[in-house]
């Protein structure tokens, strides 16, 4: 199919191997694409998921180079839920809400004795039947629920509506939780992630076993080090594991990683353009025939300058 990015230039193998990998006809679940600034790794994401919204292909895409909230890894919780839309994400809404009738701390201290075992599961009180049931009639009573219930729906939090309904309620919940989380002890903050990543893992392991999910991260290396591994010990372990039904990992950003075992990671280094794809690019941008040549020197094959090159106060000159 034509590119729908019409600046797209020359990555088709790419490309063509990241549909692969949609298509399950490649073993590699995680695929890392690297290279230097302005080398194209945002564009072959941003064409890449162009194609997949038109084939309506659902998709969370993170880009740390416009997160806007901390902790990164709340950030990508909230970017999850907000692309995935409410269904699948009650356990989540459950874990954020008991907060507000209990204390933090105190839960995060009964779960286990130790910080190897509260990381591995929530509070015992978290799946209480008779916890949620009380909770459950809470959110009846109140008017925030009685404006966003589905009318017919019973059971979970129920938060249905439009998109930006859905994302002012997530919203207001994971900022109620940053805020307790950030005044509790150190103790409490270390052991939280854990717990929110197993809230986590209990709602994507259920919308992964309904439907096919596609995640891209873009400029991971501008992302703090503690989200990088939080990410990559909860849903990149888990994609490695099987444990999130076909779903495909991209992750893209300047550095070498190894993200998981080799064994279940490609990685893809972009290079830089041939310059006969330059001078075709800049040809077909009416770029002056005359200077075409000068500015391919300047140039050298990166797309980041080829694209300045052809923007009305970017022309390369041959001391650029």
């Amino acid at each position: 199919m034509e590119p729908i990015i019409e600046d797209f230039v020359n990555r088709g193998s790419e490309l063509n191997y990241l549909w692969r990998m949609a298509q399950r006809e490649v073993e590699p679940r995680i695929l890392a694409v690297e290279g230097l600034w302005g080398i194209g790794k945002t564009e072959l994401l941003s064409e890449f998921i162009a194609e997949c919204r038109e084939k309506q292909i659902e998709l969370v895409h993170i880009d740390f180079d416009e997160r806007d909230a901390d902790p990164g890894y709340m950030y990508v919780i909230f970017e999850t839920m907000i692309q995935l839309g409410p269904d699948g994400f009650d356990h989540m809404f459950d874990t954020l809400r008991i907060i507000r009738t209990q204390s933090l701390g105190d839960l995060v201290r009964k779960a286990a004795g130790d910080f190897d075992e509260a990381a591995k599961e929530p509070p015992e009180s978290l799946n209480n039947a008779e916890t949620r049931a009380e909770q459950d009639e809470e959110r009846k009573n109140s008017d925030e629920h009685r404006e966003l219930a589905e009318p017919g729906r019973t059971g979970g939090v129920n938060i249905y509506g439009g998109r930006n309904t859905f994302r002012d309620v997530a919203g207001r919940d994971i900022n109620y939780f940053i805020q307790v989380v950030e005044k509790e002890d150190p103790y409490v903050q270390i052991k939280v992630p854990g717990w929110i990543a197993k809230a986590l893992n209990i709602c994507l392991a259920q919308i992964s076993a309904e439907r096919q999910v596609l995640f891209f991260f873009d400029h991971w290396e501008k992302a703090d080090g503690d989200t990088r591994k939080w990410v990559v010990r909860s849903i990149f372990k888990w994609a490695a594991d099987d444990a999130l039904g076909n779903s495909v990992i991209v992750v893209a950003g300047e550095k070498g990683y190894d993200l998981v075992p080799r064994r279940l990671q490609r990685t893809v280094q972009l290079g830089i353009l041939d310059d006969r794809f330059v001078r075709e690019y800049l040809l077909k941008k009416d770029y002056d025939p005359e200077k075409v040549a000068a500015a391919i020197n300047t140039i050298k094959g990166n797309p980041m300058m080829m694209k300045l090159a052809v923007s009305p106060n970017g022309s390369p000159s041959s001391d650029w």
